[in-house]
């Protein structure tokens, strides 16, 4: 929320509002405009509709070229003038061209001034977090705003070190500011109608289900990577079901197995950072040497730092879906046994709230952010945790 003041002669110039969005889970979708006071003369705000839709695609472009392919201010847009009242509030959406007029005061001994309250209405997804995914039909859009804002920051800061150029670096750096914008504002409607594209017919979509008996499809789980049923069900979201029935299949497998007591070993030792293992079949291990050295180095690496009385875990972490889950160690010993590859990223994290595990909250305040952005391209999940050291 921000409290807008203008004296006499100030103004806002055409522009559009910026949306706010702290995560790809919840952002601002309107803007509104409270008018606290209404004492002086002029100081409206001006609304501008097209009056038809634009010849060419206005994605990325500055609003000076936007207002050009509509023909123009006069001939392209309608005006709709809105004198403030105090009390008054106007709602509307981000992408819509406005301007604010100057306020006369009259009596300059009065001080009076132009106030304006100014706040977002916000929406949150609730229902299946993504975070910041970037989904292929989007990915090109996003990586061209990135690179338009960031390249906007760069003029900033150099305009702090060159004087003579700051003029020049201020107005090339709106321009900047305004393309990135202009591609947010095309989505979420663009974006439906490229998914449109290629989401495939909800008719196929069911048949296929339904093509092949349940058992059947578990079977084919069994010869098939996790991250590729992962991908099987976000294409065809009737698969989750069988997805889940699959798990608890594979969880009761994995319990009861004959294998399992053999390649995981128990701890006889530990002094400091070393680990003395112990396997229970002396013959198991010589004839699968490889995975039970792999399954021990992996649980040395886990105990490292980990007593216990510890309550880190492990979670999983899917880059494409934004997916955070627990990962039980045991199956992590199971993947480096068979020498299985798993989807995702593997990280410790520290249990934030002692009466139970939440895998996405402690995740984020788990990991350092810096490292995030450069290993996932993320900016907005973790933690800064190199100035929470200096500090």
């Amino acid at each position: 929320m921000r409290l807008n003041k203008y004296n006499h002669g100030d103004y806002f110039g055409l522009h559009k509002d910026a949306q706010y969005a702290p995560s790809g889970d919840e952002r601002s979708l309107l803007s509104l405009l409270i008018y606290l006071n209404d004492n002086y003369e002029k100081g409206e705000t001006k609304f501008y509709f097209p009056k038809q839709s634009s010849k060419s695609d206005v994605k990325g472009l500055t609003i000076a070229e936007e207002i050009e392919t509509y023909g123009g201010l006069e001939n392209g847009f309608e005006c709709i003038t809105l004198k403030p009242k105090k009390g008054f509030a106007v709602l509307f959406t981000h992408n819509l061209l406005h301007e604010a007029t100057p306020p006369e005061i009259l009596d300059p001994l009065a001080q009076t001034e132009r106030l304006v309250l100014r706040t977002d209405v916000l929406v949150k997804r609730k229902e299946k977090p993504l975070g910041f995914a970037i989904c292929p039909e989007e990915k090109e859009d996003y990586l061209a705003c990135l690179n338009f804002f960031r390249e906007a920051q760069q003029n900033e800061l150099e305009s702090y070190n060159d004087s003579d150029m700051a003029v020049d670096k201020t107005m090339k750096t709106a321009e900047l500011y305004e393309r990135s914008l202009s591609i947010r504002y095309c989505y979420p409607r663009l974006l439906e109608s490229k998914l449109k594209q290629s989401i495939v017919n909800k008719v196929e979509e069911k048949s296929l289900i339904h093509q092949l008996p349940s058992e059947l499809w578990l079977h084919i789980f069994k010869h098939l990577h996790e991250q590729d049923i992962q991908h099987l069900i976000f294409a065809f979201p009737q698969f989750q079901m069988l997805k889940i029935l699959w798990d608890a299949q594979e969880i009761k497998a994995f319990i009861v197995g004959p294998a399992r007591p053999k390649f995981i070993p128990t701890i006889q030792t530990q002094y400091g950072s070393q680990t003395l293992f112990r396997f229970s079949n002396s013959d198991f291990f010589y004839q699968h040497i490889d995975g039970c050295c792999r399954v021990a180095a992996v649980y040395a690496f886990f105990l490292l730092g980990h007593g216990k009385d510890s309550t880190t875990y492990i979670v999983r972490y899917d880059q494409n879906t934004q997916e955070v889950c627990e990962v039980h160690m045991e199956r992590v010993l199971a993947d480096a046994f068979y020498n299985r590859n798993c989807y995702g990223s593997l990280y410790r994290v520290e249990q934030k709230e002692k009466e139970r595990r939440q895998p996405k909250v402690d995740f984020d305040h788990s990991v350092d952010r810096t490292y995030l952005t450069n290993r996932h391209q993320l900016q907005f999940i973790g933690q800064d945790l190199l100035s929470c050291i200096h500090l």
